[in-house]
């Protein structure tokens, strides 16, 4: 009793074969992508050490003085003024004098904490906010004593070496 199988249940079989193989494919190199995507956001501050929001407290007690730099690695708005300061960094020597703070996936608590807990008395009698980004903060003593930009404007990379030399990190 042998029974014959049709050709057709082999092509069936072959086509269902080929598409799933297509389709396994496809999610593979979306995934790679998206991970490439999160990777490159990332690469463009690389050269300088990252605070991690939830270590900041304890960085700015361990460093009393320092310049950290906010922005957000999923924005490519300012993509062109960071290259910019990437270069200028690398240039002058100063990527280890100044940190990284990544803002992607911040709500506005955190500035309003950042606030409470870093902005002098007078600031927060003059009602000062913490909402520009991209944008350079210089502690002193584990306050904030400076901050390149405190309203929304454009960031221009002139202002950040301005800035920096302001704050003494630089001739």
């Amino acid at each position: 009793m042998n029974r014959v199988i049709p050709k057709q249940n082999y092509i069936v079989l072959g086509l269902i074969c080929l598409v799933t193989l297509v389709l396994a494919w496809y999610c593979i190199d979306f995934y790679k992508n998206s991970k490439e995507y999160q990777l490159d956001q990332n690469k463009r501050m690389k050269i300088l050490s990252e605070v991690k929001v939830d270590e900041l407290q304890n960085y700015i007690l361990d460093n009393h003085d320092v310049i950290l730099y906010f922005s957000s690695s999923r924005d490519n708005t300012y993509s062109n003024f960071e290259e910019s300061l990437k270069s200028y960094l690398l240039e002058e020597d100063l990527t280890k004098l100044i940190a990284y703070v990544d803002t992607a996936n911040l709500d506005r608590s955190f500035y309003q904490e950042f606030e409470d807990n870093y902005f002098k008395e007078q600031w927060k009698k003059e009602n000062k906010k913490f909402s520009v980004i991209p944008n350079f903060v210089n502690f002193k003593d584990g306050k904030v004593d400076s901050m390149l930009y405190m309203s929304s404007t454009t960031p221009n990379i002139n202002d950040a070496k301005n800035y920096l030399v302001g704050v003494g990190i630089h001739d």
